[in-house]
């Protein structure tokens, strides 16, 4: 068994039979509700991990490639803010880091000493970031963090002239709807001090027929993705889902700006769920909803600046103008 050289700290750990405790009260409630859902949350078990990994792979999932094209471009200066002085990188749902790499590595040239602390709920997450990152990266420390990002954000603090980059990437903000968005930045303002920064990666409102495709591949994978919950849900809480008897089906709203994904029931049916100790009605044509991807346009991210308390410092867009992250002060 590999030895790892950093310990991972978890804050306020959740024990496997409170996971569990929560996954069966979450679908009861979801499942029972009008409409139906199931919290995008329970999509990352090892399988839909997996099933993420080549989502991001996709010719139509342009999100990364956008992102990473923005930082291999910009990720300099980026760093040139913090250039000669001692940095904490603080990475909220650091996943694989793979874009992150791009930061620490410009920091490490502009002659900063750094701290890296990727932040994810999922310790298996942390086990294989940091066995990749000790392999592929010398002179920065990791300190990874199993919590929940403001759990997380209370705990560390940063000592003498050390300054804080907390980068938030891959539009993950895009989980939120904009009222969510703006109040999660209005809870980080409290943690970004006067020489500090806020990293926030926004996929922003475009080509309807560009978004939804990223949301609904030609390959199936997307679709896979989705019916791995139904799949999750009978093998840990003793379901009966028959997945033929369901159809993936996503679509995007201009208006809103929102992408949303739904399993649609194609006839009626009977699904119980022992450990839930439910049996759902679905009539023909009902639908479950699976995840909401909010795009934002640009007024949007200057209103959530203003409210929040923040300036833009910086805005770096990709050659389309699909994707950009907004360096916040």
């Amino acid at each position: 068994m590999r030895t790892y050289r950093a310990e991972i700290l978890e804050i306020a750990p959740l024990l496997a039979a409170d996971q569990r405790a929560a996954f069966v009260r979450d679908v009861r409630h979801g499942l029972t509700s009008d409409p139906k859902r199931l919290h995008s949350l329970y999509f990352y078990d090892d399988v839909g991990m997996m099933l993420f990994q080549r989502i991001m792979e996709l010719p139509e999932y342009y999100l990364t490639r956008a992102e990473t094209e923005i930082l291999c471009a910009h990720a300099g200066a980026i760093a040139a803010r913090f250039a000669g002085h001692p940095v904490v990188v603080i990475d909220l749902g650091a996943g694989d880091a793979t874009k992150t790499d791009l930061i620490l590595n410009a920091l490490r040239d502009a002659g900063c000493t750094v701290t890296y602390i990727p932040v994810d709920i999922s310790r298996a997450t942390l086990e294989h970031l940091v066995e990749r990152f000790i392999e592929t990266h010398t002179g920065i420390a990791v300190r990874p963090v199993a919590a929940e990002y403001f759990d997380a954000l209370r705990t560390l603090h940063t000592v003498g002239d050390e300054r804080r980059l907390i980068v938030f990437l891959g539009s993950n903000i895009g989980n939120f709807s904009p009222d969510r968005a703006a109040e999660f930045l209005v809870k980080l303002r409290p943690h970004v001090r006067e020489h500090d920064a806020l990293l926030v990666g926004f996929d922003l409102q475009k080509d309807p027929a560009m978004i939804l495709r990223a949301y609904n591949d030609a390959t199936g994978v997307t679709a896979e993705f989705n019916f791995n919950l139904l799949d999750r849900i009978n093998r840990e809480l003793g379901g009966d889902f028959d997945r033929r008897a369901f159809r993936h089906y996503a679509m995007y709203d201009p208006l809103k700006g929102v992408a949303r994904s739904f399993l649609v029931s194609a006839r009626a049916q009977r699904v119980r769920v022992a450990d839930v100790e439910e049996t759902i009605a679905f009539e023909a044509g009902e639908a479950i909803h699976t995840e909401d991807s909010w795009k934002y346009s640009r007024r949007n991210i200057r209103t959530f600046a203003s409210v929040s308390g923040f300036s833009i410092a910086a805005e770096y867009m990709d050659e389309e103008n699909r994707f950009v992250d907004v360096v916040l002060a």
